[in-house]
């Protein structure tokens, strides 16, 4: 038998053999195994096993998709509500309304902001995380000082878009065109 036929053989072992587990933890019986566990329309159950676990897999990861995706929009949404608490002097919930209210219009470029630095710090806790081949104090005291240094840059981004998007003319506030004079005849104009 080559690798391929063997590790098929251990997946159909593993399927009858979990659906029989199955059988007998919800039988009565305790004594012994039945071999009704494991022949009673197993082929029949072997195939909803295995078709229903790549549907269950499916569904789990839509699930799993479907919170992620409402979780990165709170983040974005959310990230400036301790701007507005340090800052503002607000308290968290307001903190919170605000940067809703504050990232509107903005949420995308901020999104590619936060993926921008979450692969920075990645990239930078990797580096740092080769200090471990010092040995374990040394690695700890290394990964410990690149964990401070993505901090203090995670926040000096935050702190830097706070201050770019504050610049920014409001969309509440309208804008108000200089007047000027006409060449022709003088009168002012908006």
């Amino acid at each position: 038998m080559d690798n391929d036929q063997i590790e098929r053989f251990i997946g159909i072992a593993t399927l009858v053999v979990s659906i029989a587990a199955i059988r007998v933890f919800v039988s009565e019986e305790t004594e012994e195994l039945s071999r009704e566990h494991f022949t009673r329309r197993m082929g029949w159950a072997a195939l909803n096993v295995f078709v229903g676990a790549i549907a269950f897999g499916i569904i789990v990861a839509l699930g799993f998709v479907a919170l992620i995706i409402p979780e990165i929009f709170l983040l974005v949404t959310l990230a400036f509500w301790s701007v507005f608490v340090a800052v503002e002097d607000e308290n968290f919930l307001s903190g919170f309304s605000s940067s809703w209210g504050f990232t509107k219009g903005h949420r995308f470029s901020l999104l590619l902001l936060g993926i921008a630095v979450i692969l920075i710090g990645i990239v930078v806790d990797a580096v740092f995380g080769l200090g471990a081949i010092a040995g374990v104090t040394v690695g700890l005291v290394v990964a410990q000082a690149g964990s401070a240094i993505v901090t203090v840059f995670s926040t000096a981004v935050l702190a830097a878009a706070y201050t770019e998007l504050t610049a920014l003319p409001s969309e509440d506030t309208p804008m108000v065109e200089e007047e000027s004079v006409s060449p022709r005849d003088g009168t002012k104009t908006a």
